[in-house]
C-alpha cells in the first residue's frame, strides 16, 4: 500500500532536552526527546515532546550524519536549564505522527497513545521565528461519532465535538489508528454531509498537547460533598481543514487492504497482551524497544 501523507510541522521554544547515549554491540546510538513549547494562534501553550533516535553508522557501515546532528542537541539551551529568554528556538522538520501501543502495568487492555518522532532539529533566530504546531494526514475513515464525556454526576453527555477515527498507512504497510477531533460546528456539518466511513480523505489541523485543571465533587458518607481537583493531560489532533470529499481512486485505500492492515494491528495488540512483563510508556513520551535498534 502507498504510505499515507503524514507531515508534522513544529516550531517553538525548547523546554527540555532529554538525551541518552546507548551502546549495543559495535554500534552507538543517541535517543531521547525534545519537549517544545508552542504558543498557538489562540494563545494556548502546548508542550509537545518529539522523540528521536539514530545510530552512529548506517547499515553499510558508513557514517550516519543524523547521529552527529542529534548529538548537537546537547548544546541547545532549554527553558529548564537556561530560562525562557535564553532558550533555543527550534524548527523541527520531517516529523511524523506515530501510534504508540502499550499494555499498562496491572492492566489487561492495550492502550493507544500518540507520539511524534523526527531526527531534524534546526535552530531558528528571532527574526525568522514563526510558532507552528500543525499536521497533515491522509487516511481511511473508520468511524465518526459524537464525543461524550462523564459529567460531575457520573453521567455521559455530549461535548458538541465530533470524533473521526482514521486508519493511516506507514512503512511496510503498517496500519496505525489515530483519533482526530472536529470542534467547529460548521466544519462538523460539512464533514457529516460530505464524508462517510470507508472514504480516504486528507485532513489538516493543530496538535494540542496541553494540561487542564478539573474539579469534581465526590459524595462522602454524610454531609457536604468533597471537591477534588486533578490535572488532565490533553493530547489531541484538532481538524481545522480537510478535503471536499473522498480522494480519487489513485490516492484511496481499498476496504480489503485496510481490513488486512487492521488485522495485523490487532495481532500486534494480542502479542502485547501476552507479555505481562511489558511496562507502560509515559504518555506523550517516546518509548524505544529492541526493534528500534
Amino acid at each position: 500500500m502507498k504510505e499515507s501523507v503524514n507531515n508534522v510541522d513544529i516550531e517553538g521554544i525548547v523546554s527540555e532536552v532529554n538525551l541518552r547515549e546507548i551502546e549495543k554491540g559495535d554500534k552507538k546510538y543517541v535517543a531521547g526527546e525534545v519537549v517544545v513549547m508552542v504558543v498557538d494562534k489562540n494563545g494556548v501553550t502546548n508542550m509537545i515532546p518529539v522523540g528521536f533516535i539514530s545510530a552512529d553508522k548506517k547499515k553499510d557501515g558508513t557514517e550516519n550524519k543524523n547521529y552527529a546532528r542529534l548529538m548537537q542537541l546537547k548544546d541547545f539551551n532549554s527553558i529548564a536549564s537556561a530560562g525562557l529568554e535564553a532558550a533555543t528556538k527550534v524548527q523541527i522538520r520531517g516529523a511524523k505522527l506515530q501510534e504508540n501501543l502499550f499494555l499498562p502495568q496491572n492492566g489487561d487492555t492495550v492502550i493507544s497513545t500518540l507520539r511524534i518522532n523526527s531526527n531534524f532539529f534546526t535552530k531558528v533566530n528571532d527574526t525568522n521565528y514563526n510558532p507552528n504546531n500543525s499536521f497533515t494526514l491522509t487516511g481511511s475513515i473508520l468511524a465518526m461519532t459524537a464525543e461524550t464525556r462523564t459529567n460531575a454526576d457520573g453521567e455521559a453527555e455530549e461535548t458538541g465535538r465530533l470524533i473521526v477515527q482514521m486508519a493511516c498507512v506507514g512503512y511496510a504497510d503498517k496500519v496505525e489508528v489515530f483519533k482526530l477531533i472536529v470542534e467547529n460546528q460548521a466544519h462538523i456539518d460539512f464533514v457529516q454531509a460530505n464524508w462517510k466511513v470507508g472514504d480516504t480523505v486528507r485532513v489538516g489541523g493543530m496538535i494540542k498537547f496541553t494540561e487542564e485543571n478539573v474539579e469534581r465533587e465526590v459524595e462522602v458518607g454524610f454531609g457536604d460533598a468533597e471537591t477534588r481537583s486533578y490535572t488532565r493531560r490533553v493530547r489531541e489532533l484538532i481538524i481545522t481543514r480537510g478535503s471536499a470529499g473522498p480522494l480519487d481512486e489513485e490516492e484511496s485505500y481499498s476496504e480489503e487492504d485496510i481490513k488486512a492492515g487492521l488485522a495485523a494491528r490487532k495481532q500486534r495488540m494480542a502479542e502485547l497482551q501476552s507479555k505481562p512483563e511489558v511496562k507502560p510508556a509515559a504518555q506523550g513520551a517516546t518509548k524505544f524497544t529492541d526493534a528500534d535498534f
